[in-house]
Formats: C-alpha cells, structure tokens, sequence
C-alpha cells in the first residue's frame, strides 16, 4: 500500500507503538501477527425479544421467583444461551422493564370464576341505572385499622447491612377509622378506640400457661350506625340528597337496619361484590392516610390520633375525584369477567 508505520496505525485505529511493534515482527517472522486473539471467557450472547417473552411469561406465571432461579430456567429451555448473574439482572432490569416491589396478598377466590360473574352483574345493574354515576352522586364508606405498629415495609441502611426498626414494646391501641368520600371530598372521618369491657377478663391458655387478658369490644353493628347516623346529617346539612351509599359486604354493613336507616334518609343502599376492594375508591384514600402516617416512626400512643387527623388534611378533592375516575376504569374488566389487575 506504500503507508508508512505512521499513516498505517493512523489508517487501522491502532497506537503508533504497536503499529512499531507489528511492522518489527513483520520483518522478522515475514508474516502479520495474530493481533485479533480472543482474550478471556468468550463473550456472552446478546439475549432477543424470544427471550424477554419468555422472561416475562415466567413473572406472569409466578412473581416471586428468584432471578437465579429465572436465568437458570432461560438456560435450560434455551441451550445455547450462557449469561452472567451481573447481566442477567441488567438485562431484566432494563429490557424486560422488571423491577422488584412489596409482594401484594390475595385471596386465592378473588379471580374465581363466582367473583367474576357477580362484579358482572354488579357492574351491569349500576350501568342500568340511569340515576346512578359514580363521579356525582355516589358516597363510599369503609372502616381501617391503626396502631403504634405501622410503619413503611422498606427502609435505608448501610451496604450490606439489614435495615432495622425498633418498634414500641406494645402496639399501644387499636384505633379504628370510619370514613366516607365522594367527589365532594371527604364527607366524615370518625375515630374509635375499642371498649374495654369493665373490670372482668378472661383467661386464656398460651404455651402450657394460664394467663389473663382484658376483653375489649372493636367496631360493632351499633357503632357503624352511629357512625352512619352522623355521616347522613353531613350529606344533609350539605343538602346531597339521593346518594348512592356504597360499601363492602362485610358483617356489620350487611345488618338489615343500616340498610333500613339510609333509605329512610332518602338514599339508596349498594353492596360491592365480594372481593372487589379495587371497585371502592376509598382503599386509595386509606393508602394515603397511611402513608403520612408512616412518613415518621411512631414511639407513643399519644402521637398516633393527631398523626391520622394530619394525614386526612393532606386529602384533596382532587384526589377524590381521581380515586373514583380509576375505580371507574374497571368497569370494562368487569364487564368482559377479566381477572383482577389491580
């Protein structure tokens, strides 16, 4: 090519000192060097779009498989395939859009073909009612529990360290809160301490020893319909007649006189079907009022009834309103028996 050992290490790419090194090797062996030796392990295969599907197939099946678990099963149904842990993870971190989360548990009967037809049915009987929207007219109710024990299930520490949190000796109370929304806002928060039934206990057998336990009554029939009672006169005072009143079908919602009290108010009484907490907007709301509850760790009881009511300041009407738009959007899912993605 008449190229010095200049222009040629300009012209291939490589430093002048081993263009040198090459052209001295040339001349005394009269052949090119093997300047493209593989070094090391031979490079991993770059994983295709078959092997995504089949990654993601594995998740829907089960989410809690282990990723050695996953990279090993890619391996033996795709032979030719050898990848690392290390690129394994970056590979289903970044092209399979995978990510670890809290495990979530569900009722094994919440996608059971029983629980399909009835949000069907459910559904399709509030479509019919011409009356009935849920973004004007519809009131959601639903009670949660409290205790000095709450706190966020993820948390920082050093690398390679655990993370651990002291929590109080003793839970403290049990505090229950009633409440409603609608997209009005929130209609009425109420809070409970259960009951302590007098100075009677009672005794209990635990490891081979007798020991003693004081009674104590939680959310009853009689207390949702106080509560229930009070929640009507808000609706009243701010003259929201004709309500569709919704809650779950849990035991003290079911009794016959909180049905017969919200008629006799001029609403209407609406049971959702069993399994469906994604159809009620207020689980979204409870999901807030916990998250500010939880922002900071709790070490008293006394700290915990203000830390709630703070929490239920930070809840918008916008909020609301977008709490029940997404309940909204499982309509379809409900209508074509599709299993619960929530």
């Amino acid at each position: 090519m008449g190229w010095t050992t200049k222009q040629a290490a300009s012209k291939t790419g490589i430093t002048l000192s081993t263009a040198y090194r090459y052209a001295q090797y040339y001349s005394q062996h009269q052949e090119v060097p093997n300047i493209w030796k593989p070094r090391g392990p031979p490079k991993a295969q770059t994983l295709q779009k078959v092997h995504e599907l089949f990654i993601r197939s594995l998740i829907d099946d089960h989410g809690t498989h282990t990723l050695e678990y996953m990279r090993e099963t890619l391996m033996k149904n795709f032979p030719e395939v050898d990848i690392s842990p290390t690129a394994f993870y970056k590979f289903v971190r970044q092209n399979c859009a995978l990510s670890i989360k809290k495990v979530q548990l569900i009722s094994a009967d919440r996608n059971s073909d029983d629980a399909k037809l009835k949000r069907r049915e459910a559904v399709s009987s509030w479509l019919a009612d011409k009356e009935m929207d849920f973004e004007s007219n519809c009131v959601f109710l639903d009670e949660a529990g409290f205790n000095l024990h709450i706190s966020r299930t993820r948390g920082w520490s050093r690398k390679g360290t655990p993370c651990k949190v002291l929590v109080p000796k003793s839970k403290g109370k049990n505090i229950t809160i009633l409440g409603a929304i609608s997209s009005a806002g929130i209609i009425d928060i109420s809070l409970r301490v259960p009951e302590v039934l007098g100075s009677t206990s009672k005794k209990r057998i635990a490891d081979g020893k007798v020991i003693k336990t004081t009674a104590k009554v939680g959310t009853r029939t009689e207390h949702f319909l106080n509560y229930l009672h009070n929640t009507l006169k808000v609706l009243e005072k701010n003259n929201l007649r004709g309500q569709y009143i919704i809650m779950d079908n849990a035991p003290i919602h079911k009794n016959q006189s909180v049905k017969q009290l919200i008629e006799s108010q001029g609403h209407k009484c609406i049971y959702l079907p069993a399994y469906s907490p994604f159809l009620n907007p207020i689980e979204e709301f409870w999901s807030k009022v916990k998250y500010h509850v939880k922002r900071t760790a709790l070490d008293s009881s006394d700290t915990l009834t203000p830390r709630i009511v703070n929490a239920c300041q930070h809840v918008t009407v916008d909020n609301c309103r977008a709490w029940i738009r997404h309940s909204v959007t499982f309509f379809k899912d409900c209508l074509e028996l599709r299993d619960d993605s929530s």
